[in-house]
């Protein structure tokens, strides 16, 4: 029992590594947490469409590699925006 929480507890250390090293990265790259940089970065398409005021943003992808494509409603201030890019 103790081995087996021990090895998870290794993993979730490295997971939050790799994290920790790819947000280091990306805002290297940026200069900013600007979440529309980075997802431009990452190969994620942004789009602003008009949307139902019930759907305020979703996301595809149309293949495993494919990076996928954000749709965010237009008519939203920026900073909504950029919380749902996130």
């Amino acid at each position: 029992m103790y081995i087996m929480s021990k090895n998870k507890e290794i993993m979730k250390k490295k997971s939050q590594s790799i994290v920790d090293e790819t947000v280091k990265k990306l805002l290297n790259i940026c200069k900013n947490p600007n979440p529309f940089c980075i997802a431009n970065v990452l190969g994620i398409t942004c789009r602003f469409v008009k949307l139902n005021d019930d759907v305020l943003a979703f996301s595809e992808k149309s293949s495993k590699n494919d990076p996928g494509t954000i749709y965010i409603h237009s008519e939203l201030n920026e900073y909504k925006q950029k919380i749902l890019c996130a």
